[in-house]
């Protein structure tokens, strides 16, 4: 947009000088006393596309402002928030200047996650887990979920020093898949296929997240993970078709796993 604006602006450019020079012309002209009416109508319509230059500049410049508005506020908005220090001040007063404006709204409840990711960059894992906590719950922020989950899994972090409701790393994924992440429900397939976390053991169950996380996206591990489970009739019917179009669909996506199991249906 900002290229067709560019655009615009040299064209009105163009038109400018030409009626300048026109005008320059018709007053020497003039002053010479052989002015002619050719020379009027010219300058009548060099106006014409002059004016409908600066119509079409003036056009492309509200919607380059209009797409690259929300942006630059963003970006002087996340200034501020460095300034004052604060994740939940930062967030509290970003909400209560775009309360009513979407797209500025979806960064203030952005603030905490981000906070959470340059805290566990410092190493600050303690720290990061209470963002992501309140980033998950306070703000259904899926990726916060799942980060909680992972810095619970490799045990930078205590869950029960971390969250009043010491919740698990299965819970978080469950929240986080319900929200329609897909790493987080082949995650949590995971859990409910070998019963991890004090999951109990539930393979159909399990073969569903995967399918779902297939769905979602992750073909890479959520369709593999299916496909196994159709292959070898676990916790599922057997179902050799299914299996194949699912672990098809991983070795597409760069598993070298299920491009092994794939083959060995063929064979």
């Amino acid at each position: 947009m900002i290229f067709l604006y560019i655009i615009g602006l040299i064209f009105t450019g163009i038109a400018s000088i030409f009626l300048i020079w026109s005008i320059i012309v018709l007053i020497a002209k003039k002053i010479a006393g052989n002015a002619t009416k050719e020379d009027n109508e010219t300058i009548i319509l060099l106006w014409i596309p002059m004016v409908i230059m600066v119509g079409l500049s003036l056009f492309f410049l509200e919607q380059s402002i209009e797409s690259t508005g929300p942006k630059v506020k963003t970006f002087l908005l996340e200034r501020e928030c460095k300034k004052d220090g604060d994740p939940y001040t930062c967030k509290r007063a970003c909400i209560e200047k775009y309360e009513d404006k979407a797209e500025e709204k979806s960064y203030c409840s952005s603030i905490l996650q981000n906070a959470g990711k340059e805290a566990y960059r410092n190493e600050q894992y303690k720290e990061a887990g209470h963002y992501f906590l309140d980033s998950c719950y306070r703000d259904n922020i899926a990726e916060s979920c799942f980060l909680l989950a992972e810095l619970y899994e490799s045990n930078k972090i205590d869950p029960n020093d971390n969250d009043p409701y010491k919740r698990k790393p299965a819970d978080l994924y469950e929240v986080a898949c319900s929200l329609k992440l897909a790493p987080a429900c082949n995650n949590l397939g995971v859990k409910y296929q070998y019963g991890e976390n004090g999951v109990r053991i539930d393979k159909s169950y399990a073969t569903e997240l995967y399918e779902q996380a297939c769905n979602l996206g992750d073909k890479e591990y959520g369709c593999t993970n299916a496909g196994i489970m159709y292959k070898y009739g676990d916790g599922v019917f057997r179902d050799k078709t299914k299996a194949f179009e699912l672990l098809k669909k991983g070795c597409i996506a760069g598993s070298e796993k299920a491009c092994r199991e794939k083959d060995d249906l063929l064979n």
